[in-house]
């Protein structure tokens, strides 16, 4: 079966709207001798009559009427999916899912989302804080697009990138005897110190004791 092409329901779609082949033909910016080869055309494809053509114009035959309303449909969700492809590939709309680890969130979301809502105003921005396990496997899963976290992940599955470098501090008290010191303190002078870190589950907490052997 040869199928109808865009151009013939747009034709046929336009002659229903404007009563005549000569006043679509105008509409169309084409001759009403190709638009009406066109109409036949399409009729000979779909087997049916569309228009009963008169002195006093076009009027659509029943087939033609259910036709036109299918062609409308046709239309509007070509013109749909030739919009949501028009924008470059560095423009994001509609949903975006973003997840962040807590340790993170306060001091960086104000500043993504002014920027990211800036940039994209026709997304809609859902933020989910995670801890780092539970953000990568709902990256995994597609139950976010992006995620802001703390690097190295230990896994080349993902696309990563840097935005910023944050410094490991430690904070002692005052009358703390490593405190007293002027020299950079060294790791392994913490192996035998209590240090308060964050629960089970923050990345920040595997990475102090990775790098700290606590």
């Amino acid at each position: 079966m040869s199928w109808p092409t865009f151009q013939q329901l747009r034709y046929l779609v336009a002659i229903a709207d404007a009563g005549s082949f000569g006043a679509a033909a105008d509409e169309e910016f084409v001759s009403q001798p190709a638009l009406s080869a066109q109409i036949k055309e399409l009729e000979r494809k779909l087997g049916v009559t569309l228009f009963e053509r008169s002195v006093r114009g076009a009027m659509l035959t029943t087939h033609g009427t259910e036709v036109v309303e299918r062609a409308r449909v046709v239309l509007r969700d070509m013109n749909d999916l030739v919009e949501t492809t028009k924008h470059d590939g560095n423009y994001l709309h509609g949903r975006i899912g973003l997840g962040v680890i807590p340790t993170l969130a306060p001091y960086v979301l104000p500043e993504v989302v002014r920027a990211f809502t800036d940039e994209h105003p026709d997304s809609e921005l859902h933020i989910r804080e995670l801890q780092t396990g539970q953000l990568l496997e709902s990256l995994r899963h597609g139950g976010i697009d992006f995620g802001l976290l703390a690097l190295p992940i230990g896994s080349e599955e993902f696309a990563t990138a840097s935005i910023g470098i944050d410094k490991f501090v430690l904070a002692l008290p005052k009358s703390h005897p490593l405190a007293k010191g002027k020299s950079p303190v060294k790791l392994d002078v913490l192996q035998n110190e209590h240090v308060i870190l964050l629960e089970e589950g923050h990345c920040l907490r595997d990475q102090v004791t990775e790098i700290c052997h606590l």
